[in-house]
């Protein structure tokens, strides 16, 4: 009928961009994600590499280590 080829091509449009919009959030955002923790992990292990090479491996203390606290001395009756 009369408009029948706008609503045919504004159709097509909508259930294009609705699919790419679904490949990006449920493919490329994951692998992207992905691929740049495996770019972050790799860096921060060729930056300890490097530091070995030169003695900045060692690994310092942040501090006083965890403690348990004692057991009390006589148990609760």
């Amino acid at each position: 009928g009369a408009g029948s080829g706008t609503n045919r091509a504004m159709g097509a449009v909508i259930a294009g961009g609705q699919s790419l919009a679904l490949v990006l959030t449920l493919v490329a955002t994951p692998v992207i994600y992905s691929w740049l923790d495996d770019l972050w992990f790799g860096a921060k292990r060729l930056v300890g590499r490097v530091g070995g090479l030169f003695g900045g491996g060692e690994r310092k203390s942040a501090g006083q280590p965890v403690t348990r606290p004692a057991p009390p001395e006589h148990p609760a009756e």
